[in-house]
Protein backbone atom coordinates (compact mmCIF):
# COMPACT_ATOMS: atom_id res chain seq x y z
CA UNK A 1 0.00 0.00 0.00
CA UNK A 2 1.54 3.33 -0.95
CA UNK A 3 1.30 5.80 2.03
CA UNK A 4 -1.46 8.19 2.04
CA UNK A 5 -3.85 6.47 0.16
CA UNK A 6 -6.18 4.04 2.26
CA UNK A 7 -7.58 0.72 0.90
CA UNK A 8 -10.68 -0.28 -1.16
CA UNK A 9 -14.05 -1.46 0.01
CA UNK A 10 -13.51 -5.06 1.36
CA UNK A 11 -15.27 -7.66 -1.03
CA UNK A 12 -19.28 -7.20 0.19
CA UNK A 13 -18.62 -3.88 1.62
CA UNK A 14 -19.79 -0.47 -0.85
CA UNK A 15 -18.50 2.71 -0.22
CA UNK A 16 -21.33 4.56 0.88
CA UNK A 17 -21.58 8.59 0.23
CA UNK A 18 -22.69 10.92 3.19
CA UNK A 19 -24.75 13.04 2.25
CA UNK A 20 -23.59 16.81 1.73
CA UNK A 21 -24.72 19.33 4.93
CA UNK A 22 -24.37 22.04 3.64
CA UNK A 23 -25.94 23.71 0.49
CA UNK A 24 -24.17 24.21 -2.77
CA UNK A 25 -23.19 28.32 -4.30
CA UNK A 26 -25.75 27.19 -6.61
CA UNK A 27 -28.22 26.82 -4.25
CA UNK A 28 -27.69 29.92 -2.45
CA UNK A 29 -27.52 32.07 -5.76
CA UNK A 30 -30.98 30.72 -6.68
CA UNK A 31 -32.58 31.16 -3.54
CA UNK A 32 -30.81 35.06 -3.45
CA UNK A 33 -32.28 35.51 -7.55
CA UNK A 34 -35.52 34.15 -6.49
CA UNK A 35 -36.28 36.05 -3.07
CA UNK A 36 -34.67 39.22 -4.95
CA UNK A 37 -37.45 38.95 -7.88
CA UNK A 38 -40.12 38.44 -4.95
CA UNK A 39 -38.99 41.84 -3.59
CA UNK A 40 -38.53 43.79 -6.53
CA UNK A 41 -42.53 42.21 -7.84
CA UNK A 42 -43.94 42.89 -4.25
CA UNK A 43 -42.87 46.35 -3.52
CA UNK A 44 -44.22 48.34 -6.40
CA UNK A 45 -47.47 46.59 -5.34
CA UNK A 46 -47.00 47.74 -1.59
CA UNK A 47 -46.54 51.43 -2.92
CA UNK A 48 -49.57 51.46 -5.01
CA UNK A 49 -52.17 50.14 -2.36
CA UNK A 50 -50.17 51.67 0.52
CA UNK A 51 -49.41 48.90 2.99
CA UNK A 52 -46.01 50.43 4.16
CA UNK A 53 -43.18 49.90 2.87
CA UNK A 54 -40.71 49.36 5.26
CA UNK A 55 -42.97 46.65 7.36
CA UNK A 56 -43.97 44.67 3.98
CA UNK A 57 -40.86 44.42 2.49
CA UNK A 58 -39.56 43.09 5.41
CA UNK A 59 -42.29 40.55 5.55
CA UNK A 60 -41.84 39.79 1.80
CA UNK A 61 -37.77 39.22 2.31
CA UNK A 62 -38.50 36.99 5.79
CA UNK A 63 -41.01 35.13 3.35
CA UNK A 64 -38.06 34.90 0.87
CA UNK A 65 -35.56 33.51 3.45
CA UNK A 66 -37.51 30.75 4.90
CA UNK A 67 -39.00 29.41 1.22
CA UNK A 68 -35.43 29.48 0.08
CA UNK A 69 -34.20 27.21 2.99
CA UNK A 70 -36.59 24.83 2.35
CA UNK A 71 -36.07 25.28 -1.76
CA UNK A 72 -32.23 24.83 -0.84
CA UNK A 73 -33.09 21.84 1.02
CA UNK A 74 -35.27 20.05 -0.69
CA UNK A 75 -33.65 21.12 -4.31
CA UNK A 76 -30.09 19.88 -2.91
CA UNK A 77 -31.94 16.23 -2.39
CA UNK A 78 -33.42 16.32 -5.88
CA UNK A 79 -30.91 18.15 -7.79
CA UNK A 80 -33.06 21.20 -8.75
CA UNK A 81 -30.81 23.41 -11.26
CA UNK A 82 -30.15 27.48 -10.56
CA UNK A 83 -32.87 28.45 -13.00
CA UNK A 84 -35.74 26.55 -11.54
CA UNK A 85 -34.71 27.20 -7.53
CA UNK A 86 -35.19 31.08 -8.49
CA UNK A 87 -38.63 30.46 -9.89
CA UNK A 88 -39.51 28.35 -7.35
CA UNK A 89 -38.40 30.90 -4.53
CA UNK A 90 -39.77 33.58 -6.67
CA UNK A 91 -43.08 31.69 -6.92
CA UNK A 92 -43.56 30.54 -3.36
CA UNK A 93 -42.49 34.07 -2.05
CA UNK A 94 -45.58 35.85 -4.39
CA UNK A 95 -48.10 33.17 -3.09
CA UNK A 96 -47.34 33.60 0.27
CA UNK A 97 -46.90 37.07 0.65
CA UNK A 98 -50.35 37.55 -1.60
CA UNK A 99 -52.26 35.11 1.18
CA UNK A 100 -50.80 37.20 4.17
CA UNK A 101 -52.42 39.98 2.50
CA UNK A 102 -55.64 38.86 1.60
CA UNK A 103 -55.78 37.24 5.07
CA UNK A 104 -55.42 40.44 6.94
CA UNK A 105 -57.20 42.12 4.27
CA UNK A 106 -60.57 39.95 4.63
CA UNK A 107 -60.20 39.46 8.63
CA UNK A 108 -62.34 42.39 9.03
CA UNK A 109 -63.54 42.04 12.82
CA UNK A 110 -67.08 43.07 13.67
CA UNK A 111 -67.88 46.82 14.07
CA UNK A 112 -71.02 48.26 15.81
CA UNK A 113 -72.74 51.03 14.34
CA UNK A 114 -72.61 54.59 15.58
CA UNK A 115 -75.05 55.09 18.31
CA UNK A 116 -74.50 58.80 18.35
CA UNK A 117 -77.39 61.49 16.66
CA UNK A 118 -74.79 63.31 14.80
CA UNK A 119 -73.84 60.69 12.59
CA UNK A 120 -75.99 59.85 8.94
CA UNK A 121 -79.05 57.89 9.40
CA UNK A 122 -77.88 55.52 6.25
CA UNK A 123 -75.00 54.64 8.41
CA UNK A 124 -77.70 53.57 11.47
CA UNK A 125 -79.57 50.73 12.30
CA UNK A 126 -81.33 51.33 15.21
CA UNK A 127 -84.19 53.20 12.72
CA UNK A 128 -86.13 50.77 10.23
CA UNK A 129 -86.13 52.16 6.88
CA UNK A 130 -89.65 52.94 5.83
CA UNK A 131 -91.00 54.52 2.78
CA UNK A 132 -93.84 56.77 2.71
Amino acid sequence: MLCGTSPGPVRGQERTRRPRLHPSVGAVAGVALGGALAVLVAVPLVRKWQLGAPRATAVVCMVAAVVGVAVAVIGDATNLGLPLRAVVVWTLTVTAAAGITAYRFYRDPDRLPPTREDVSSALRTDRSCTST
